[in-house]
């Protein structure tokens, strides 16, 4: 039999090792209560480690990329590059536009905060990130059960994962045609307009739009 010290201290002891447990369940509390911006901030950083771990190497895996960085180089050297003559056997030097040239002028903040190569790299990690979000808060505004997770899922299937390590448009241009489709959803036809405008000049294949 305990004395009433006795019950005192072993009360005390279990109101210690409850409190032991408080901090993780506070934490799980206050992750739940602010997941409207904990969530895509998790997500971006585990976009980005995982797309990270994909970069980290000496190469390209396609070779266009070479091209995009060194626009992004022109462009900030010389402006808006209008001629192209260095492909002699091709129709650049006569009839030139640059089709991504948004896309070069967001690579630019990269090319010179590292070297360019590196900062191409560091573009494509960023941007890919920034898809990740883009998507996951697509789903939740319509709704859709495990949009966290099924972010996750997608970021695993290796050929899309593909397409957006490449240092090259078409994984960015997602997050602009994503952002159309929930404009066109929640029937802002001001940011559909604008979107669409900036997606003309961020990638060759804005017509997609169209078919949205």
């Amino acid at each position: 039999m305990l004395g009433s010290e006795g019950r005192a201290a072993s009360a005390g002891r279990g109101v210690y090792y409850e409190g032991m447990r408080d901090p993780l369940q506070l934490l799980t509390r206050w992750v739940r209560r602010h997941w409207r911006w904990v969530g895509p901030i998790l997500l971006f950083l585990v976009a980005t480690g995982f797309l990270a771990s994909l970069q980290w190497n000496t190469m390209f895996a396609d070779p266009d990329s070479f091209y995009h960085v060194k626009m992004a180089l022109l462009i900030r050297d010389h402006g808006v590059v209008h001629d192209f003559p260095w492909l002699a056997f091709t129709n650049f030097p006569e009839r030139f536009v640059d089709q991504h040239f948004l896309y070069h002028v967001a690579l630019i903040p990269f090319v010179s905060l590292f070297p360019p190569l590196v900062g191409g790299k560091v573009a494509t990690v960023t941007f890919a990130g920034l898809f990740a979000v883009t998507f996951y808060l697509l789903l939740r505004s319509f709704r859709v059960r495990f949009a966290f997770a099924l972010t996750l899922l997608l970021l695993t299937i290796n050929p899309f994962t593909f397409r957006l390590s490449l240092t090259k448009a078409p994984g960015v241009s997602l997050i602009l045609l994503f952002a159309i489709i929930a404009a066109l959803f929640h029937y802002r036809p001001r940011w559909v307009f604008a979107l669409c405008f900036i997606y003309g000049w961020f990638y060759g294949g804005s017509p997609l739009a169209l078919v949205v």
